[in-house]
């Protein structure tokens, strides 16, 4: 048992002459160790090794180096690039958000405007992402940039039947995840026709369209006032 302990005590004296600050991580900036401490070993009469950093007889000089040292750099991490390449292999019809559609359109609902314009406007559970984007579509293209605002007014868009939907994408362009198309309709908003030289001043203006396919519509007349003469006759 003494043995066993006398032995690891000479261990532990070699193994302190060794920095313990001396051990990286990479292997290309390995440079050579410089000459440092002399260890001696010696045993003794009961054959028991002992080592020790003084010469004593019959003592055998070990040279001793420092393990060999590495320069290490810290590793650059490109978490966007990370988040890129994890969206590129993410299905566009996964449930990356929750609760994805318009707010301001319904399915085969009615948008009327005089100008020809569409506003659409999105939903979505978690809000958007840092590094996501919306790319808003009319029957199938594309009528933005990508954008961060839920909001985007379409110009220009003729009278009739027509489909919405848009997409969340990556900063690359690459699809997140892609909403349901949904129709709708764009017409004109009813007025009253005011014009005094129309000949008929009960007239009003149907609901133009560009569409023949489009239902026109027209408001009811409002009924005659009568004279005062007329009502002498009825009382006759």
């Amino acid at each position: 048992m003494r043995n066993i302990i006398h032995s690891l005590f000479s261990l532990l004296i070699f193994a302190s002459v060794i920095p313990s600050d001396t051990f990286a991580a990479d292997s290309k900036n390995v440079t050579p160790p410089p000459e440092t401490k002399k260890l001696y070993r010696v045993v003794d009469k009961d054959g028991k090794v002992h080592y020790s950093d003084q010469p004593s007889a019959g003592a055998k000089e070990m040279v001793m180096r420092k393990a060999p040292s590495i320069k290490m750099t810290q590793p650059k991490i490109d978490f966007e690039t990370l988040i890129e390449e994890n969206e590129k292999r993410r299905d566009p019809n996964a449930g990356y958000y929750d609760g994805l559609g318009f707010v301001n359109l319904s399915n085969d609902g009615v948008v009327r405007n005089n100008g020809g314009t569409v506003t659409l406007t999105v939903s979505l559970d978690p809000e958007l992402s840092k590094g996501h984007f919306i790319k808003f579509f009319i029957d199938g293209k594309s009528v933005n940039s990508q954008q961060k605002e839920l909001t985007f007014t379409a110009k220009n868009i003729e009278y009739g039947p027509h489909t919405a939907s848009f997409t969340v994408v990556s900063k690359t362009g690459s699809v997140v995840q892609k909403s349901e198309q949904i129709t709708f309709n764009l017409l004109h908003v009813v007025r009253r026709n005011t014009n005094a030289n129309s000949g008929n001043s009960n007239s009003v203006a149907a609901n133009k369209v560009l569409r023949n396919d489009v239902l026109k519509t027209v408001l009811p007349q409002h009924p005659k006032v009568p004279t005062y003469d007329s009502m002498k006759k009825i009382d006759k």
